[in-house]
């Protein structure tokens, strides 16, 4: 019998059919589009319309999931008399997650017995559901939520990602690029390859001129990074790109020797700031640098 629920949020860019069977609830962010408040998903078809008005010229921004909803969200999941470890998007990226630890306070005041532990992910996209499976596992095992804890706010620290598009126009309109810059490095072709910091902020880690070069660098960092790789899975979340998902993950799956592949679709949490073409590899290695040399 489990110990604990796990509940996450839709910046985990996971199947939500897995997460349903494994019974983990899903809370969704807000984003906004020309005045308008919308809420993501976890639905590919939702993705593809989403895409195509970026495409189209939209700019969304993204918001906090505010602390009412984690409230809500919370309360409804106390019923079953357990604790729950909520695992969040980066606090790099969000704030969300100290609405969620408001949350708990105020739930914590009405249900003296109660356990919320609100884990920051330190990073986004599919890495967050790396760490909920990785949750999930310790779950089965029978371990005890603070066990779990205790053993999560290590674990962020080695799950390591690298992130690459080849188009820069959606950096410029999110205001991480000028628009000149942008142009220049579309004009060049260069490739943008980023990360998460080891507080969980996105960075880019250099800018490549041509995609195999590009690749390459990923491949090699990747293959110096890794550990243990013949035992777990490459995780990798694409942007409407599954091509380049699928033949580099397939590059870096034999040349690191991982077990296996999962590839899913990118959501609009991180989609909104990165646009489509963008393709993000997530796996456990060595602690995540300052920089990378």
């Amino acid at each position: 019998m489990k110990k604990f629920n796990i509940t996450t949020d839709s910046s985990c860019d996971h199947i939500l059919d897995e997460l349903t069977k494994k019974g983990i609830d899903v809370i969704y962010f807000p984003y906004t589009c020309e005045g308008k408040e919308y809420r993501s998903s976890l639905d590919k078809d939702d993705y593809h319309k989403f895409y195509e008005e970026m495409r189209n010229g939209k700019v969304f921004r993204t918001s906090q999931i505010n602390m009412q909803e984690y409230y809500e969200f919370f309360k409804r999941k106390l019923k079953d008399n357990l604790p729950i470890i909520h695992i969040s998007l980066t606090e790099g990226l969000s704030n969300s997650i100290n609405n969620a630890r408001e949350a708990a306070k105020l739930l914590k005041n009405e249900y003296p017995d109660s356990l919320i532990i609100n884990v920051d992910s330190r990073i986004a996209s599919l890495g967050v559901g790396l760490v909920v499976d990785e949750a999930y596992k310790l779950q089965q095992a029978g371990k005890e939520a603070s066990e779990v804890e205790e053993y999560l706010l290590e674990f962020v620290k080695r799950v390591n990602t690298f992130y690459v598009t080849d188009t820069l126009t959606y950096f410029a309109r999110g205001g991480r690029l000028s628009k000149v810059a942008a142009f220049i490095g579309n004009a060049l072709k260069m490739n943008v390859v980023l990360d998460c910091n080891p507080i969980g902020n996105l960075r880019i880690v250099k800018k490549i001129r041509g995609s195999k070069a590009a690749n390459e660098f990923i491949i090699n960092k990747i293959c110096e990074t890794v550990e243990d790789a013949e035992n777990q899975t490459l995780y990798i979340c694409n942007a409407e790109n599954p091509t380049k998902a699928n033949e580099l993950g397939q590059i870096i799956k034999d040349k690191a020797h991982f077990k296996d592949c999962l590839i899913t679709d990118m959501g609009m949490i991180i989609g909104a700031h990165t646009g489509p073409e963008l393709v993000a590899f997530f796996y456990v290695g060595k602690v995540r640098p300052e920089e990378y040399k």
